[in-house]
């Protein structure tokens, strides 16, 4: 159940997130572009970080241009969860992303459109045969620093389940969600400790009821 709902979470956190958001491109200059990421999680025990055990890690590889192709997500003994194959429109633009398992098929896949704004509006999964699974409308405010996002549901008008709160640097900051009653049940928060000299974030938390929850340190490999 445990690595269900941790899967449930990563997938809703890889599509809540702008063109190119929470770091996926250097910070301090278009002409420095990253070549690789490795991204490591660990669960923080007690709010304690001296007592961390890994969760998760996530390998990102990107093109010659500066957009993420693959990201390949691993438990914590090192084997593969999942995979997820980016691909592009002729505007730069993430248009469809494929899920595949660790034998490398694809499972599902998710088609990406975007508003006049070229922020992500809408993201839909559909199963290999082509049949609509579920999706999520995605509603951006605050020039881009707020989105709403909630699930397409059809006849029914759009409610945000989850608002996304980012910083300057359109990484994520906090997160409230909301249950069927709209009431708020979840807040977590991001708080960003160590980055490198590109300025680029290598150490990060995430609290909830004021406790320490994850810690993410990232590796960055430049082009």
């Amino acid at each position: 159940m445990r690595h269900i709902i941790l899967v449930l979470f990563l997938i809703g956190m890889l599509f809540s997130c702008k063109k190119k958001s929470n770091s996926d491109q250097p910070s301090d200059s278009e002409n420095i572009l990253f070549s690789s990421v490795e991204l490591f999680r660990y669960n923080v025990s007690g709010g304690n970080l001296d007592s961390i055990k890994l969760s998760t890690s996530i390998n990102k590889l990107y093109d010659s241009i500066g957009n993420v192709t693959k990201s390949i997500y691993y438990n914590a003994d090192g084997d593969i969860m999942m995979q997820f194959i980016n691909e592009y429109n002729e505007n730069g633009l993430k248009s469809r992303v494929n899920w595949k398992n660790k034998k490398d098929s694809v499972v599902r896949y998710v088609k990406l459109t975007y508003d006049d704004n070229k922020r992500l509006a809408r993201s839909e999964a559909f199963n290999p045969k082509n049949e609509f699974v579920s999706g999520f409308i995605h509603n951006w405010k605050d020039e881009g620093r707020v989105e709403e996002k909630g699930p397409i549901l059809e006849g029914k008008e759009f409610k945000p389940n989850a608002i996304y709160f980012y910083n300057d640097k359109e990484e994520y900051e906090m997160l409230h969600e909301f249950d069927e009653n709209d009431s708020l049940y979840y807040i977590a928060k991001w708080k960003y400790l160590k980055a490198d000299s590109h300025n680029n974030w290598t150490e990060r938390i995430m609290i909830t009821r004021d406790t320490i929850r994850r810690l993410e340190k990232r590796t960055i490999n430049y082009q």
